[in-house]
């Protein structure tokens, strides 16, 4: 298994999976913790982690439910806005304070490349904190 900071510079400005932030965050989780994120449905958006972060039994088992501050390596969850129905899921590389530089890929972004950008608390919603499994 691999470190965030390994994972992030083998992965930095590369296309994971189909580009989308949610195949990124599964790859992240099961490339460093060997641990799932739930299915979706073909519907599903980032956000929908957030709202069954209570119910799922994978979320349950797998995963630290974060309200307040993440930290690095966290999965980093933000609202739905007027652009972007489906919400949007990073990965924490610092908290700035006044909002966090996270590692993502963006699937409205044309080529889908991962990179580091910076994201304000305004629709942060919570983090999943990914738990060791031994």
């Amino acid at each position: 298994m691999k470190t965030f900071d390994e994972y992030m510079v083998d992965n930095m400005g590369k296309k994971v999976g189909n580009g989308q932030c949610v195949a990124l965050a599964r790859d992240y989780v099961k490339t460093c913790f060997n641990i799932p994120l739930p299915f979706l449905g073909e519907d599903g958006g980032a956000i929908d982690l957030w709202k069954i972060r209570k119910t799922n039994p994978d979320i349950l088992k797998y995963y630290e439910v974060v309200e307040g501050r993440p930290i690095k390596g966290d999965l980093i969850l933000f609202n739905a806005s007027n652009s972007n129905p489906y919400g949007h899921v990073a990965i924490v590389v610092e908290d700035r304070g006044d909002g966090f530089n996270v590692f993502e890929s963006d699937g409205f972004n044309p080529n889908n490349d991962t990179t580091i950008k910076f994201w304000t608390w305004t629709r942060y919603a919570g983090a999943l904190r990914p738990k060791a499994i031994v």
